[in-house]
């Protein structure tokens, strides 16, 4: 009886070469890192026909899922694209930078480079150096600027991010490949063995996003650049399925427990009070983000750069209606001070905090109808489950106007949405 080790190598060697590809690489070997992806990638279902072409019963199902998962517009672009890297010319790569500036109200890309032949690249080092530039002639009374360097890898041929349509394509033929498993008979160490390898390279490429963007703040003092760092909380399952951001129902999750936005963001706050109680006094920042369709995702991180909160924010913000997004919920640590001092205000981030006299566990809570919450908790009151109790009882004075001012973009979005609906 054949087994699967030919086609999981074949997906695993495609994979390696896009697991190798990044923004520190040469412009030539990444078109050879992309050439070499889209010939192991096409040759996946051409060792699958070879293995089994004697078994009728399994060529049989290699049609029917065939037409299920790899006759979508993407698969063919990538079927394409193939021929063309393998007949005709290298793929026809195209590399886009974007800077994006976070402001409180706004995101907006003060720089934009286009590198479509390799002798034009620039590398991490003298791009910093050109921000740099910008950036001092920039006028403003804020002692730093938060950025994202976005890095985009485009077809030139088709003028198409390349890892959006990846991503899908890999999605659709690891479900394939899953679907004509399970009806095959075979016991096999060695397709365990690679089995294993393309789940761990596959939750690496699904979220090399996080390679492409560096999230950085600029000393408008000293004119020097930090570079942050960002971890994602993602989701895994038994099977090599690519999961981010799964959506889950609202109705009987044990996070969340009412029927109204209002109802479910109390629930939202006494559960992660808990959390954060039960953790030491720790918690990620997390969003909860609630959609049309009565379902919500959980999105938490952890960062050392303020520019990652903003550019979460912004992305969210970007999403809302093509995701038909309702309600956003966050909760968050965060450093205060119990007056107001403007000299404290002009220092930079790291040396401001040093002057912080309070934390808070701080809730917030936005929805598409523009109905607002939010709560700032003094953590030393968070002592035990009686002191939880009691904040509970007592939320009404931990309630508080809207300084949670970095959440603006979302709101934007759902005022001018509100805007268009009464027109």
């Amino acid at each position: 009886m054949n087994c699967m080790c030919a086609i999981y190598q074949k997906f695993y060697s495609s994979l390696k070469n896009l697991d190798s590809i990044s923004i520190n690489n040469d412009f030539f070997d990444n078109i050879s890192y992309f050439d070499s992806f889209f010939n192991e990638f096409r040759s996946i279902t051409f060792a699958l026909q070879n293995s089994f072409k004697h078994d009728e019963t399994a060529m049989q199902n290699y049609d029917i899922l065939k037409n299920k998962y790899l006759l979508s517009d993407n698969m063919k672009w990538c079927n394409e694209t193939r021929v063309d890297v393998t007949h005709k010319k290298p793929f026809q790569l195209n590399k886009i930078v974007d800077v994006d500036l976070y402001y409180m109200d706004k995101s907006r890309t003060k720089i934009h480079y286009n590198f479509d032949l390799a002798v034009n690249d620039m590398s991490l080092k003298e791009i910093t150096e050109e921000i740099i530039k910008e950036f001092s002639l920039i006028k403003t009374d804020e002692p730093e600027i938060y950025f994202t360097i976005n890095y985009y890898f485009l077809d030139n041929k088709e003028n198409i991010n390349v890892f959006d349509n990846i991503n899908e394509i890999l999605s659709n033929m690891n479900n394939f490949l899953i679907e004509f498993d399970k009806n095959i008979q075979y016991e096999c160490n060695n397709c365990e063995l690679v089995k294993s390898k393309i789940s761990n390279i596959l939750n690496r490429i699904i979220v090399k996003n996080i390679e492409l963007q560096k999230d950085g703040v600029f000393d408008v003092k000293d004119k020097t650049i930090k570079f942050g760092s960002t971890a994602l909380f993602a989701f895994g399952s038994q099977e090599n399925i690519i999961l981010k951001n799964p959506k889950s129902s609202i109705k009987d999750n044990p996070l969340l427990k009412g029927e109204t936005f209002e109802e479910l963001f109390l629930s939202f706050i006494s559960s992660h009070i808990y959390i954060y109680f039960i953790q030491q006094k720790h918690i990620m920042p997390t969003f909860f983000i609630f959609f049309e369709d009565g379902t919500f995702t959980i999105k938490s991180f952890l960062f050392d750069n303020k520019a990652t909160m903003y550019k979460q924010i912004n992305e969210i913000a970007n999403n809302i209606t093509k995701e038909k997004i309702t309600a956003v919920f966050l909760v968050n640590e965060m450093y205060g001070y119990r007056e107001y001092n403007e000299e404290i205000t002009k220092l930079p981030y790291e040396e401001r905090i040093l002057h912080s006299d309070i934390e808070y566990l701080s809730f917030s809570m936005i929805t598409n109808k523009l109905q607002e919450k939010y709560y700032l908790i003094d953590t030393n009151k968070i002592i035990d489950e009686k002191s939880l109790i009691n904040i509970m009882s007592n939320l009404k004075e931990y309630e508080t106007d809207c300084i949670i001012t970095v959440l603006n973009p979302i709101k934007l979005v759902f005022q001018k949405a509100n805007e268009s609906n009464n027109h």
